[in-house]
């Protein structure tokens, strides 16, 4: 993190237009409050010494020296880096851009990445409770009564290729492929394809295997739930063979590459469908209208049941039919509805693991699941919330870092 760019400081370097100037930092304080927001959902928990930790925080220009001296801040230090950085962003990003730079951080990415911030808050580990859910609420009517938002007609529209940055995406990672060396493409298409496929699943390049659906997450959809069909397989024709492999892989992201792994595929880091389920979740958290709750849960059963689906599967007649308040027992049956939808329709977009930390599910979900996939010896332990301090980052900062509880330090 060096301190200078020639003989002067960031802060200083001129700008013609002070507008401009401060659009990129508030760009800028955007994307660090969401790599903070990652790391800290994957780094963050107590630590060796029994305190809630957080990672590294810089948040100003440092010398390669000062480097050296960091060590892990309070976990509430860091997310009140994150929630300064996103009302920063809120406050000095544009509504939208020209088609020129369409997929930049808007305003409206930035309020929605704040109510999932303040959702996260309320929960595990920090348990700060109805008045982070409140919070995060505000935020999402917010995006949600934005009229430059809405659900797009069909599931299966938000992955093609053809159709990126939609009017449901909040923020979307942008690729694009064809460009020397592959060096802008996006290689999840290939990553997820199983390892020993030929032209059956991708048709240009190497298969990485990563990522395989479980067989509970295979279960998890409604017979006929075209989501599934959009998402993942559960195996593949073999071309030389004739046989039906038994090996499931995520198509979500398919697109024909143009060498190796250099697919077009933007990765959505944000969508509308997401901040809906959200909403419906804190309403119930907070005893708040429940038919508002239940009126944005079925937004999410109603466009996915018009989405074209396997054309193998005859959809029963009331394929993924609108809920009613009446079927459920109890405001615990209500989310548990709501977490089915979320694991459902933001399957491998990097959300099912954070909701289960911070609703407090995660051992009783993961118990169950490995029992179902065949790992009934699966022994839970709640130091597993969190990830372990990389070794390197514990070396370069000998004696400073303190590990995570439940893993060894160096």
């Amino acid at each position: 993190m060096g301190g200078n760019i020639g003989s002067k400081t960031r802060n200083e370097i001129d700008f013609t237009n002070e507008t401009l100037r401060t659009q990129y930092k508030a760009e800028a304080q955007f994307l660090r409050a969401l790599i903070y927001f990652w790391l800290n959902r994957i780094y963050g928990g107590y630590d060796l010494n029994g305190q809630l930790s957080g990672v590294i925080k810089v948040d100003k220009e440092i010398s390669q020296v000062e480097a050296y001296e960091l060590f892990r801040i309070p976990l509430q230090e860091i997310y009140d880096l994150i929630v300064a950085d996103l009302k920063f962003a809120e406050q000095n990003l544009p509504e939208s851009y020209s088609s020129t730079d369409k997929g930049r951080v808007t305003k409206g990415g930035a309020t929605a990445l704040l109510g999932k911030v303040y959702m996260t808050m309320a929960g595990v580990p920090l348990n700060k409770g109805n008045e982070y859910y409140n919070l995060a609420i505000e935020k999402f009517e917010e995006v949600i009564n934005n009229s430059r938002y809405s659900l797009v007609a069909s599931y299966k529209d938000l992955f093609d290729v053809n159709k990126k940055n939609s009017v449901e995406s909040l923020f979307e990672v942008q690729y694009k492929k064809g460009s020397a060396g592959g060096s802008t493409g996006s290689p999840w298409n290939n990553s997820f394809a199983p390892r020993f496929s030929s032209k059956e699943v991708v048709l240009v390049g190497d298969k990485g295997a990563m990522n395989s659906p479980t067989g509970s997450m295979s279960a998890a959809y409604e017979t006929g739930d075209p989501r599934k069909y959009v998402s993942m397989r559960d195996g593949w024709v073999n071309s030389t063979t004739g046989a039906y492999e038994n090996d499931r892989y995520v198509c979500k992201y398919y697109d024909v590459a143009t060498s190796g792994s250099d697919n077009g595929n933007n990765w959505i880091e944000l969508r509308l469908a997401d901040i809906y389920l959200l909403y419906a979740e804190a309403m119930v958290r907070t005893n708040k209208d429940k038919t508002i709750a239940l009126n944005y849960l079925n937004k999410i059963r109603e466009r996915a049941r018009k989405t074209p689906g396997d054309p193998k599967i005859v959809p029963p007649a009331d394929l993924l039919k609108d809920y009613e308040l009446s079927d459920f027992d109890n405001d615990q049956a209500f989310l548990l509805a709501i977490e089915k939808e979320r694991r459902v329709e933001l399957a491998f977009e990097n959300d099912r693991w954070f909701d289960l930390v911070r609703t407090g599910r995660a051992k009783d979900v993961m118990i169950e699941s490995q029992e179902a996939d065949g790992y009934p010896d699966f022994t839970w332990s709640d130091d597993m919330l969190s990830y372990p301090i990389p070794m390197t980052v514990m070396q370069s900062n000998a004696g400073k870092i303190i590990q995570n509880r439940g893993y060894t330090q160096l």
